[in-house]
């Protein structure tokens, strides 16, 4: 089940308690369904009950009966403590098989669920992000180590699009992406265009876009792979502008490589939730069903910017970007879980 579903039957203060304890929680030896990693183990549940949770993909794992003992936190439970034969072992083995396939089912399903949700009024920057229309990731982060590939893309992208701001038309002469640039320079400009942007809102997005996908792509891969899932996002991203758009319009952004982050993230997590403001509730919508809405637009508009009727915007290069991320989102699930 998604962690987020345990603040169906216990408080937030003790949510928040399992991931702080989480955080340094010892592992065990039960594997993630999704990422075939080794989940944390943590006691600190209210009437004893150990909790085995993924902080990468943000799913809980309970034993039998242990979520109707979280629902009844101010009774007393007994545990069973009677034991099997060596006669009823098969049983028990086929029995435990059926659980698992049971509750990773259920998993997938309740991963699925859109459900009404709140705020914590602790992160009020939530709700101003949340009302503009951009999503909030639901659960905390908790790095091993500081995402400073992601901080510094944030940095140099800011910095120099409030350079080309006050020198826009210096800026894309000399340094966009146009479809008809001839090698090498075509490449150096994939990556010059890709720190500029052309108003505040334009940076604004991407940056947080960035931000909420990078930090944990970073996180889940590393340094190395994560600016190389950026990198190859990005030329592959302009590559497809280059190839399929009939304009000689110029692009600029960091959309392409972002996408392709945005694509890894989704398929390396699809359980988990994001916040959204809709009609004037909260709703909590799982990152699959959020990035799958979010490319089928890219691919309606992608459609559009080929015959001609595009908006502006280069969702050509969101697409080419997204296939990088899926790319490498199932090489290296591949990958894990091999060597396991």
């Amino acid at each position: 089940m998604p962690m987020g579903s345990l603040r169906k039957v216990l408080p937030a203060n003790e949510v928040e308690k399992i991931w702080s304890i989480g955080k340094t929680a010892p592992t065990s030896q039960l594997l993630c369904s999704h990422c075939r990693q080794k989940m944390k183990v943590v006691a600190g549940a209210p009437n004893g009950v150990e909790i085995d949770f993924c902080e990468r993909c943000h799913l809980v794992w309970l034993d039998t009966g242990e979520l109707t003992t979280l629902h009844k936190t101010n009774s007393e439970v007994k545990p069973d403590t009677k034991t099997a034969t060596p006669n009823d072992e098969s049983k028990l083995e086929f029995g435990r098989l059926l659980f698992q396939m049971q509750q990773e089912k259920d998993s997938f399903l309740s991963s699925l669920r859109i459900e009404q949700t709140s705020l914590d009024f602790k992160d009020s920057w939530k709700y101003f992000i949340s009302v503009l229309g951009m999503p909030v990731e639901e659960e905390k982060d908790f790095f091993k180590s500081t995402p400073w590939a992601t901080r510094i893309l944030i940095f140099l992208c800011t910095f120099v699009s409030l350079w080309s701001f006050k020198h826009l038309d210096t800026a894309i002469a000399n340094f966009s992406f146009f479809n008809n640039l001839k090698f090498p320079e075509n490449i150096l400009r994939v990556f010059s265009a890709s720190f500029i942007h052309v108003h505040y809102l334009h940076l604004i997005v991407n940056m947080y876009a960035l931000w909420i996908f990078g930090d944990t792509a970073e996180g889940h891969v590393g340094k190395k792979k994560f600016i190389l899932i950026y990198a190859l996002s990005t030329i592959v991203g302009y590559l497809f502008f280059a190839l399929w758009n009939p304009t000689a319009h110029p692009i600029v952004g960091a959309s392409a490589g972002i996408a392709g982050l945005t694509a890894f993230y989704i398929f390396s997590f699809p359980h988990r939730r994001f916040v959204v403001f809709w009609f004037f509730r909260w709703l909590s919508i799982p990152g699959l069903l959020l990035g799958s809405v979010y490319y089928f637009f890219q691919i309606i508009h992608a459609m559009l910017e080929i015959s001609k009727q595009g908006n502006g915007i280069s969702y050509l290069s969101h697409l080419g970007g997204g296939l990088v991320g899926l790319f490498f989102g199932w090489y290296w699930s591949d990958r894990r879980e091999t060597r396991d």
